[in-house]
């Protein structure tokens, strides 16, 4: 079966947090965003790739 792939926006803590571990633990590729430090640290333990996004700024959008 193929890996999925997927991008959970506002992940780093919250509904988002735990959609990101539950599909890290159903074998997603997981990208999911965090605004500061501490909430890419969450997810970085969670083995899922974090990257810093604010989905206000048009910027760190068309970054992903």
């Amino acid at each position: 079966m193929a890996i999925r792939n997927a991008l959970v926006v506002g992940a780093s803590r919250g509904l988002g947090l735990g959609l990101a571990a539950e599909l890290q633990r159903r074998n997603c590729r997981v990208i999911a965003t965090a605004r500061d430090d501490a909430g890419a640290a969450r997810l970085q333990t969670l083995g899922v790739t974090a990257e810093y996004a604010d989905i206000v700024n048009d910027t760190d959008v068309l970054s992903l």
